[in-house]
């Protein structure tokens, strides 16, 4: 706690008339999320009351967001893929250009606690309300590049999709290039993949 906030909290205690009290930073939806039981309990649900009356306005939405907006379609799902490897990277204390988008995170050490940490920080920086499953459903940042900016109903392309005019002509392509096959060169082709696939 820095020590501004703890002297701020000390001055509220010295002041108070209670006699116990605890100063500490307290995460009450993480908190829920991993001891249900203690959830339901009377003061824990007060809180969870108060916090999300206080809470009834949206999220708001930072600089990044902002610059997600207003860059180029080609160009937001690697902002995006950046911005997901600096968050990952401080979670998991490593330097983002070694986060690889198409392996796991898992893979690199990301625990379930780390999981959570990176989901909180997602929220803070994209103005999202989001799962905590959210790493393990989406285990890799290329996988979340895409989720997020359906979140955020942000058009993207990414690498691994074509454009829509470019699959189309290659769709195109491929099914005239299967039509100019006779039956007897379609059946060998056909046998020929089946074959390799046994392999």
């Amino acid at each position: 706690m820095p020590p501004s906030q703890a002297l701020e909290a000390l001055g509220r205690i010295l002041s108070s008339p209670l006699s116990r009290v605890v100063v500490m930073r307290f995460d009450l939806r993480q908190w829920s999320e991993f001891y249900l039981t203690a959830a339901r309990s009377p003061f824990l649900s007060r809180l969870a009351r108060e916090q999300a009356s206080a809470a009834k306005t949206p999220a708001v939405r930072g600089a990044f967001v902002e610059t997600l907006r207003a860059a180029e379609v080609l160009k937001r799902a690697s902002l995006l893929e950046a911005h997901l490897c600096e968050q990952a990277g401080h979670v998991l204390r490593l330097a983002p250009s070694r986060i690889d988008p198409q392996e796991p995170l898992g893979s690199m050490g990301l625990d379930s606690l780390m999981g959570l940490e990176i989901r909180n920080r997602l929220e803070a920086s994209l103005g999202l309300r989001l799962p905590a499953t959210l790493v393990w459903r989406h285990p890799t940042v290329a996988a979340l590049v895409v989720h997020l900016a359906e979140q955020l109903q942000l058009p993207i392309t990414t690498q691994a999709e074509p454009p829509r005019d470019e699959a189309a002509a290659l769709e195109a392509a491929i099914v005239n290039n299967v039509k100019q096959l006779s039956d007897d060169e379609a059946e060998a082709l056909l046998a020929e993949k089946l074959a390799a696939l046994a392999d």
